[in-house]
């Protein structure tokens, strides 16, 4: 995919996609989207933990956007 190539989605892939995401962060960091977030506001995140919130945040987002 090119620098100027954009990424359609449909409204069960960006589901699918941020779920799977949610998944990682469950399961990789053992904690909530939640807990995550509530962390994000109290203390520094790491490189990871600030990358898989910031791919989950962004997938919401969407699919909020898309929903209304």
């Amino acid at each position: 995919m090119s620098a100027n190539a954009v990424r359609y989605w449909d409204l069960d892939e960006a589901i699918k996609a941020r779920d799977t995401v949610k998944d990682r962060i469950e399961q990789k960091l053992d904690m909530t989207v939640e807990e995550l977030q509530y962390r994000a506001l109290e203390w520094d995140l790491d490189q990871d933990e600030r990358k898989l919130l910031a791919e989950y945040e962004r997938l919401n987002r969407m699919i909020e956007f898309a929903r209304y």
